[in-house]
């Protein structure tokens, strides 16, 4: 059997967290409002399509990336499948 190598990329970040008296459904209604979404199948058949690499990214910025200049291409419920 192979044995895996892990290979440790250490940076520097900064977390940044926002309070606001806004419910989470507003927040997540705002995030939606301003990113795109990419359903995965689309974004398949795209990618398996043979276009040019500038084709390729206008198609995907012009179907799919929101005001924002982000788009969603997966969303998962997680507590749909994590059980308590």
């Amino acid at each position: 059997m192979d044995k895996t190598n892990l290979i440790k990329h250490p940076f520097n970040g900064l977390r940044i967290q926002a309070e606001s008296k806004l419910t989470f459904d507003e927040v997540l209604r705002r995030l939606r409002e301003a990113t795109g979404n990419a359903p995965l199948e689309e974004l398949n058949t795209i990618a398996t399509a043979e276009l040019p690499e500038e084709e390729f990214e206008r198609q995907i910025t012009e179907r799919y990336v929101g005001k924002s200049g982000f788009m969603i291409f997966m969303e998962i419920v997680h507590g749909k499948w994590i059980t308590r």
